[in-house]
This record gives structure tokens, sequence and C-alpha cells, in this order.
């Protein structure tokens, strides 16, 4: 997945947060990964709405976990993505 991609999806038009939108790329593949979930060509178009909908979540309340909050719930439609995509790895 390109780091473009996922500005647009972000709606992120400059380069100033390049790097943290790549470490949250990275963190969200990590984090299907770890639930058994891999990209493969019947998955690709969920796979890749999974990454970047994990990337707008964390990116959109990145402060809050630094300011020690409680944890803000995934969105059910994010949620509902990924549970389908596990369960077609199992």
């Amino acid at each position: 997945m390109e780091l473009s991609d996922v500005k647009a999806y972000l709606r992120v038009d400059t380069d100033e947060d390049d790097g943290l939108i790549q470490a949250l790329m990275d963190a969200a593949e990590e984090y299907l990964a770890g639930a058994g979930i891999v990209e493969s060509a019947g998955n690709r178009a969920r796979y890749a709405l999974a990454v970047k909908g994990l990337c707008l979540h964390w990116y959109d309340f990145r402060g809050d976990a630094a300011a020690g909050t409680a944890a803000v719930e995934l969105p059910t439609g994010l949620r509902a993505v990924i549970n389908q995509l596990k369960l077609e790895c199992l």
C-alpha cells in the first residue's frame, strides 16, 4: 500500500506527518498480521480498507493515547471488516 493512498484517505495534504503516517501503516499491518490476517488476491480491497481505517482511527485519536485517557474503541464498521477478514483467514 502506498503512503499517498493512506494520506488521501486521511485527507492529509502536507508532508509534515509522513513519518507518523508510515509508522501507523506499519503498525496497522502488524496489528492485522497479529490477528492472523494476511493480504491476498481475494481480500485486497477489504485489507486496504482495514489498514486505512486503522490509520485514520489512530491518527485521529493519537493525542488521547498520549494523554493517558481511556482507549477509544474501534468504529463498529471497521471492527466488522477486521472480523470478516479474520474469519476468512482461519
